[in-house]
Formats: C-alpha cells, sequence, structure tokens
C-alpha cells in the first residue's frame, strides 16, 4: 500500500465519503451543508 498526500486529482474520490461522513453531522465539526467546493478549500489547507 502506497500512502501519501492527496492532490486535487483525488478530489473526486474524496467528496463522497466525506460529504456523507460531514452531513451525518455526527463526527465533523464543519457545517451540514458544507458544498463541494467550500468543502475542497477546506482539505487542501496549505501547509505552514
Amino acid at each position: 500500500m502506497l500512502i501519501r498526500e492527496a492532490t486535487t486529482e483525488d478530489w473526486a474520490a474524496i467528496w463522497p465519503f466525506f460529504h456523507t461522513i460531514v452531513a451525518a453531522g455526527e463526527t465533523l465539526t464543519y457545517p451540514l451543508d458544507l458544498g463541494r467546493e467550500d468543502a475542497q478549500g477546506w482539505w487542501y489547507v496549505a501547509a505552514p
């Protein structure tokens, strides 16, 4: 198994499971109605 940083090309695969988890409102503290574009901006935060 290769573990690597996610890239923007990975977003299409990340969004479905991320959205399901956020929309359930039971784990993450993101807004329940977080849209795809805003979520992508939050997911890919620049390194410090």
